[in-house]
């Protein structure tokens, strides 16, 4: 019989408060996999060069750690409204990760105020991060409130390049079943939903998975590709792909002595290998979890078979103990592949198939002479591609000339139905287009799409956002 049954996954991703800060998480960091994590670090040796006499090789050392790969899947499972604000997604910190940090920003009415069914909304100086192309505003007077949805924008910029003046544009009023209502100048408005952003200083996380009873973690984790295949079956997955610093586990053991208000656990021999320090345990035989806590291990013992926790305990002889993660919740709802939407500058396109993908490769330092693993990693330049497959209209000669003449396009790419609070949104404001090919398949003349995403005219770190509304 097989011992361990992998399908008895529980999987935990949260953002650390620096790079490689191994941090524990909580049941909101819950996330459903789409296939099996893949953590893998590999051990290399250098042989002496001593000359013996003898053919073989006498000695090797080994050299520093260096960085492991890490592989994920998830479905995109939105987490809808609550509160005025649209939830983080299942699984939001990896778009962090991946895309540098989340949008936030706030301004007030301009001049004038709006009406109950004004669909452009005047803004003065804007404070924090410049705006997406699209997202979901909330309007707040003190007493009143309402979500706003807004699918285009328009700035004014002093010659800092400051945000001095704009408004919110195509607007949907009265959004996630708020209100509409009239608002007067000066009353605040802030960003209200999940809206992920490039930036330089990306973030690393922290992953935890458990399978059937045994636990493994690894900190220090980026995330440097995403993928994504479009199709009319099933549902839109994230592939994602990354490395990570240094790696541990926690699997089974039992007391070999009672530990009585200690921090010292005494374990039966060969036990302590089943741990590494940063991982939490539990008493499985009383069910003691340090409330939700579980117990930290700060070092281990191999030649004692002992642990060492940050809390003093008390249990008894042979009571069992065994790595501990949070009670896993699943969260959100998946999205269908059948509601995917896109669109071509203002054009909605109906598309048959295509991908997206985010190439933001990181470079772990492994050169650092010192003992353990990298301490931190430096970011490389990014590549973001995407692909449209359509059907070939009359109307997409255009299109060929366009491309051939090197014209820029604004792509968005919707996941979801276009329910509030649960939809994800793609936009790249700017892309170059390569000549679409076409050819004929069930006798259908259909054209494949190339873009490659560029930062939009004088702006930098804006050639991709993914924005959940």
């Amino acid at each position: 019989m097989v011992e361990i049954n992998p399908r008895k996954i529980k999987l935990f991703i949260t953002k650390e408060p620096s790079r490689g800060a191994l941090t524990f998480p909580n049941s909101s960091h819950s996330v459903l996999s789409a296939g099996w994590p893949e953590f893998d670090q590999a051990i290399h040796y250098s042989e002496s060069p001593e000359i013996r006499e003898s053919g073989n090789i006498a000695e090797r050392t080994k050299d520093k750690n260096s960085a492991g790969t890490a592989k994920l899947a998830l479905l995109v499972r939105p987490q809808g409204l609550l509160n005025n604000q649209v939830q983080e997604p299942m699984g939001g910190v990896l778009f962090e990760a991946l895309q540098g940090k989340k949008l936030t920003f706030s301004t007030t009415l301009g001049t004038g105020g709006i009406t109950a069914s004004a669909t452009t909304l005047p803004f003065g100086a804007i404070t924090g991060d410049q705006p997406a192309p699209r997202g979901v505003l909330l309007l707040d007077d003190g007493v009143n409130t309402e979500l706003v949805l807004y699918q285009a924008l328009s700035l004014t910029k002093d010659g800092s390049g400051n945000i001095t003046s704009g408004s919110f544009d195509n607007c949907t009023r009265g959004y996630g079943s708020t209100t509409a209502q009239s608002f007067l100048a000066g009353d605040a408005v802030s960003l209200s939903n999940p809206c992920y952003a490039q930036s330089f200083g990306r973030p690393s996380l922290s992953v935890w998975y458990e399978l059937d009873g045994v636990i493994f973690f690894s900190r220090g984790v980026s995330i440097s590709n995403l993928s994504l295949n479009l199709s009319n079956k099933g549902y839109p997955q994230f592939d994602l792909t990354g490395g990570f610093m240094e790696q541990g586990r926690a699997g089974k053991a039992s007391l070999l002595s009672a530990a009585t208000a200690s921090v010292t656990l005494q374990l039966k021999a060969g036990e302590a290998s089943h741990y590494s320090v940063g991982a939490r345990v539990q008493n499985m035989s009383t069910g003691d979890t340090n409330g939700g806590l579980g117990y930290e291990v700060i070092a281990v013992d191999l030649g004692l078979d002992q642990l060492t926790l940050n809390t003093a305990v008390t249990w008894g002889i042979n009571e069992m103990i065994q790595g501990y993660l949070p009670q896993y919740t699943e969260l959100g709802s998946p999205l269908k592949s059948q509601d995917t939407y896109a669109e071509l500058d203002n054009l909605h396109t109906i598309p048959t198939g295509g991908s997206f993908s985010v190439l933001a490769d990181v470079k772990y330092l492994e050169e650092e002479i010192s003992p353990g693993a990298p301490s931190d990693f430096a970011e490389d330049q990014r590549e973001i591609k995407a692909s449209l497959d359509s059907v070939f209209a009359a109307s997409d000669l255009k299109l060929l000339t366009d491309t051939e003449q090197g014209t820029t396009f604004r792509y968005a790419l919707r996941l979801g139905d276009g329910t509030a609070g649960a939809s994800c949104w793609i936009d790249l404001p700017r892309c170059h287009a390569q000549v679409p090919p076409t050819k004929v398949a069930n006798a259908v003349l259909s054209k494949t799409l190339d873009l490659v995403a560029l930062d939009p005219v004088g702006e930098t770190e804006r050639s991709a956002l993914i924005s959940f509304i």
